[in-house]
This record gives C-alpha cells, sequence and structure tokens, in this order.
C-alpha cells in the first residue's frame, strides 16, 4: 500500500494516507506529514532550503521540492517508470 511522503525531502513515511492525523507523529497542522529525519532536523534548529511548488505532469500531484517552480516529477512515478 502507498504511504504518505515527507512534505520536506519527499521520502516515504510510516503512514497510509487514510491514517488520521490525530493517530500521527510528526505531523503539522497545516503543513502536512514528515519524516522522522526532518522532524528532529527542524526539532533541533536545522535550517532547509525554501520549499518550491511543482505540479507532476503524470498524475497532477502537487511536489514540494527545491530549485524552480515548474514541473516536476514526482517520487511516486518516477518509482512507476523506473519498474
Amino acid at each position: 500500500m502507498e504511504k504518505d511522503a515527507c512534505v520536506i525531502c519527499g521520502t516515504e513515511t510510516v503512514y497510509d494516507p487514510e491514517t488520521p492525523v490525530e493517530q500521527r507523529l510528526n505531523y503539522v497542522e497545516g503543513t502536512g506529514q514528515l519524516c522522522q529525519n526532518c522532524a528532529e532536523r527542524l526539532e533541533n534548529g536545522g535550517q532547509y532550503p525554501a520549499p518550491v511548488l511543482a505540479i507532476c505532469p503524470h498524475c497532477h500531484f502537487a511536489n514540494i521540492g527545491e530549485g524552480e517552480v515548474g514541473v516536476v516529477i514526482c517520487k511516486r512515478c518516477q518509482k512507476m517508470f523506473n519498474r
């Protein structure tokens, strides 16, 4: 089953999309799910590049990443095409 991705780095988290946010660790209201590494880095004052919104041309999923605003294939579709 597909898992939610971290909104900072895109890494797959341990949570299913159907898991209520009240039952999750590292969920940031208004932002989304963080992986354990990004949550720890954020708690310890780590710096992140400014997130940029891009839209996957295949599934139309909004990606959060680095670089310029534009069209970027999401990690979910990359995995599917790399099989």
